[in-house]
């Protein structure tokens, strides 16, 4: 009994925790509510089999029910007749709105020469007698004599046309940029060629409320040399990961690695443009596993482990010496032109042991496969000759008895086509090492160069070591261009500080000259001291800004020249 009790108290004390918690994560109240203002598009029933009323959101294209919570009233409907303004309570949201806009009670007309609903049916139903009465005259002199409804004019606007210049359209935002705040969130976009590393979009989530603590960033990019279009940098699990367009070097797609540590898993997706067929790798410590499709030889799986006793520290020794394949596993897919005791299913090479061993596929009606294990003869040296092929060195298992075995020599030639693709599968092994490598130096230059000011230029030039007389030229613009940027940036920030400076002083000054005659001596310094701090800042923004504007002027001749 008491341990139920305790059992209970504790689910209870952790019921509660847990509405602390969820408390105090609610999202504040909104001062707002209510007074935002958004236009839907209202469809009424009675025509077109509409049974009831709903809303449509013209952003999205949902469809919403007018008794739904979320709607807390209506201002104003207008349609191609008239323009009602809601005359009714909207204390209860939308649920009690009565939508017969015919009902003057309810919705008030603004246009009062214009023609009405029930009007229009009205003239309707007029024409269609007088129709009716009117013989042998064609529809299209009919419709000729229609007089149409008598609808209000309304003046034309004092309003100018918009114009938008392509500079306005092309940068979108205010210094092509913008920034929103969400729960836990903050999203930040970017006009197209603002940023040198071409950056659009970044989506920074947080842990907390108060957004202190990163849990994961997402960047959008276009127009990179690297065909790179979105990274993704998981803070939490430390793991990033880019996905690239088409074009990039060994045509990959898709590349998730460790951000701090580099001794653990990589993994990579191709594009179906690859020579080999590969769609994907996975590397980890010691061991690499390929995927393949659509091979005219059946290969869809190789899994290679790789000696890693011996290390090397020095810089000048080959990394080939420390990533040796010790064992090779490849699988195969069935291949109906071959017999099924001659389809090979996997082949194991053991490159330590020198030996290879084949399975082949099942046969009808048969749980066990038939398997060959060969050991391969020494190569010659200087001291000894070539070691001779004997029926020794072959261990067959046939899972039909009746089956002839193979002859020598027979066997003797199936060991030297699996020697030529043991070497021809190590030399593809060391080309995915190699470009595993040039992977790994891609990542480490970027975590390098993440503080050179230099890195985001550099990158839209391919990340090019020894720059061109073309590229260093472009490269000098392009700082250049950044630097004058920067400078708009920081004046344009001053002349904020500078004017909210001035208004500040001069509403204190008003100030001063109606209560100047009620002021006390203290005030009065006060008064002064303030005027003082206030007239010194001012100078001191105004004289930082004219050098920020004599900075500009230079940097754009400079610039031109």
């Amino acid at each position: 009994m008491q341990q139920e009790k305790k059992k209970q108290e504790d689910e209870a004390a952790l019921l509660q925790q847990q509405k602390l918690q969820e408390g105090s994560e609610q999202r504040p109240a909104d001062p707002l509510r209510g007074l935002r203002v958004h236009c839907w598009v209202l469809v009424l029933s009675g025509s077109r089999s509409v049974q009831e009323n709903f809303f449509i959101d013209p952003l999205t294209g949902i469809s919403y029910s007018t008794v739904d919570d979320n709607f807390l009233g209506i201002e104003s409907v207008w349609n191609n007749l008239n323009y009602y303004v809601n005359m009714q309570d909207c204390k209860n949201g939308c649920a009690d709105m009565v939508f017969d806009l015919e009902d003057l009670k309810m919705w008030e007309p603004v246009l009062y020469g214009a023609a009405s609903k029930k009007q229009l049916i009205l003239d309707v139903l007029k024409k269609k007698t007088e129709t009716k009465m009117m013989s042998r005259i064609s529809k299209d002199e009919e419709e000729e004599e229609e007089e149409e409804p008598r609808v209000f004019e309304m003046p034309r606007s004092w309003v100018s046309y918009i114009t938008i210049s392509k500079k306005d359209l092309e940068t979108r935002w205010p210094r092509g940029q913008k920034v929103t705040h969400y729960r836990k969130a903050k999203l930040e976009n970017f006009a197209s060629y603002l940023r040198p590393d071409g950056l659009v979009i970044r989506l920074t989530t947080y842990k907390d409320l108060d957004c202190t603590e990163i849990a994961m960033v997402k960047e959008w990019y276009q127009h990179r040399n690297d065909h790179l279009e979105e990274r993704e940098v998981n803070k939490v699990d430390s793991f990033t990961t880019e996905r690239f367009s088409r074009g990039r070097p060994f045509h990959l797609l898709f590349h998730r690695y460790p951000t701090l540590t580099a001794d653990t898993v990589h993994e990579m997706e191709f594009s179906s443009a690859r020579i080999d067929n590969m769609v994907r790798r996975v590397v980890s410590p010691g061991e690499m596993t390929e995927l393949f499709e659509n091979r005219t030889d059946f290969l869809y799986y190789r899994h290679v482990i790789f000696d890693r006793h011996v290390q090397f520290s020095e810089p000048h020794v080959d990394a080939d010496l420390d990533d040796r394949p010790l064992q090779v596993v490849e699988r195969f897919h069935r291949n109906r032109s071959k017999p099924t005791n001659e389809d090979v299913a996997e082949r194991v090479f053991l490159l330590a042991q020198r030996q290879i061993e084949v399975t082949y596929h099942l046969e009808d009606h048969r749980f066990i496969p038939s398997k060959r294990s060969f050991v391969k003869p020494l190569e010659s040296t200087e001291q000894t000759k070539a070691e001779d092929f004997t029926p020794d060195m072959v261990s067959s298992f046939q899972v039909d008895p009746s089956q002839k075995p193979l002859k020598t020599l027979t066997l003797y030639h199936i060991l030297m086509a699996l020697i030529k693709d043991e070497e021809k599968v190590t030399l593809q092994i060391k080309e995915s090492k190699k470009e595993e490598r040039v992977a790994e130096e891609e990542e480490r230059w970027l975590q390098e160069k993440e503080k050179d000011i230099l890195a985001p230029l550099l990158i839209r030039l391919d990340n090019a070591e020894i720059l061109s007389a073309k590229d260093a030229k472009q490269l000098h613009q392009d700082c250049l261009a950044e630097f004058k940027q920067r400078l708009v940036e920081h004046a344009n920030l001053i002349q904020e500080r500078y004017e909210k400076e001035t208004q500040e002083l001069q509403r204190k000054q008003q100030w001063y000259q109606r209560n100047q005659l009620n002021m006390t001596v203290p005030q009065e310094e006060e008064y002064q001291t303030y005027c003082a701090a206030k007239t010194l800042q001012i100078h001191v923004a105004k004289k930082r800004l004219s050098m920020y504007l004599h900075t500009h002027i230079i940097t754009s001749l400079f610039h031109s020249i």
